[in-house]
């Protein structure tokens, strides 16, 4: 019997009016733990704010929610329908704070709208233009996904559950292979002639001449931090952040997004960044560079759809995968009313969930 289960923590997020598609959610994990647990010896475990989170006074309500929950997650998910909420004082609704909170820390979020035709008797002027904004910021950054029934839904998210689980597992299974060795030695030392003395251990070596003089000191940086390459990558990435940034002089963005990187992995040099937060740093920094891009979207339009373009291209072809076949079952699969033939001819939301359906075929085919 396997007793070194391990535990993913899944959010779920939303208001009051996608009970049904919360319901479904605790479904379908259900049935992942049911198929995968004993397999895999993980476990996925629901949270829910009405379930989990413990009232105090000692802080604002959703604060408590974000530190009860949120940041102790591994996956948010997050649904909205008709309704967005009420203010937190930092966000338009909690949800909204939820899945801002979440992203921020780089938690994986699986946000959802739903197309459903709402009850009359529901409609709210005041909610319904604060979703529809917040719904376009999602989308133009594309990172939700729609759905037009309950059935689909299902079928979305028991797809999306497992790429992200899996994606969960083989990144704390590389994590653990780069992790270095302990010796269980923490001193070592050495004399040799000439009054040289070496001391050696955790991770630093120091040399230095036995004289009654002030010995001269070289201190050997860590094996377990980043290597000159890997500096020169970070110092890169920053650099790039700021050049595709705007509203600044450069120097000042690149001073700018040294500070967020600082704050995000609480270093004061990016010298002392661990070879084993490399794959964080690298996906902070792509999920960054994707926010910008995504911005461009209603300031250069035809710049933003050429990236669009040649990203799913080059992706099909890593595939092998053809345009004539590919195109009709991206149609089918994404419900279109007429399969298309080009990706010139897409409107710009149907581009974008197109993109993110051969972002999960290439993701899938990488596994």
């Amino acid at each position: 019997m396997n007793h070194k289960l391990k535990i993913i923590k899944v959010t779920l997020c939303g208001p009051g009016d996608v009970e049904k598609e919360i319901k479904i959610t605790r479904e379908v994990i259900d049935k992942w733990n049911q198929t995968h647990w004993e397999s895999t010896g993980w476990g996925l475990k629901t949270q829910h704010w009405n379930t989990d989170a413990v009232p105090t006074m000692a802080e604002r309500g959703q604060a408590a929610i974000n530190h009860q929950l949120i940041d102790d997650s591994d996956i948010i998910v997050a649904v909205l329908w008709t309704r967005f909420g009420t203010p937190t004082g930092l966000a338009e609704s909690g949800t909204e704070e939820e899945i801002t909170r979440a992203m921020a820390r780089e938690i994986q979020v699986l946000s959802y709208f739903s197309d459903l035709e709402a009850p009359g008797t529901h409609h709210d002027k005041n909610q319904a233009e604060k979703l529809a904004a917040f719904r376009s910021k999602m989308m133009n950054a594309a990172l939700s996904f729609t759905f037009k029934s309950r059935k689909q839904f299902r079928e979305l998210f028991e797809s999306h559950l497992d790429a992200a689980v899996r994606k969960l597992l083989m990144d704390n299974k590389k994590e653990k292979a780069k992790k270095p060795r302990k010796t269980g030695k923490t001193i070592i030392q050495k004399a040799t002639g000439n009054s040289n003395v070496q001391l050696a251990g955790d991770g630093n070596t120091l040399n230095f001449k036995g004289t009654s003089k002030r010995p001269n000191v070289t201190i050997e940086r860590s094996p377990d931090h980043i290597s000159p390459a890997d500096q020169k990558r970070v110092s890169d990435w920053i650099k790039e952040l700021a050049e595709e940034s705007t509203g600044k002089a450069l120097s000042a963005l690149i001073s700018e997004w040294w500070s967020r990187f600082y704050n995000r992995f609480n270093l004061t040099s990016y010298k002392d960044l661990r070879t084993v937060k490399m794959p964080d740093v690298e996906a902070w920094y792509c999920l960054q560079l994707n926010l910008i891009k995504a911005g461009r979207k209603s300031t250069d339009p035809q710049s933003w759809k050429n990236a669009k373009y040649r990203s799913i291209k080059m992706k099909m072809a890593k595939m092998g995968l053809a345009k004539e076949d590919y195109y009709p079952d991206l149609s089918s699969r994404l419900n279109m009313k007429k399969p298309f033939t080009s990706l010139t001819k897409l409107s710009k939301h149907d581009l974008e969930r197109v993109e993110r359906c051969v972002n999960y075929d290439y993701e899938k085919w990488r596994q």
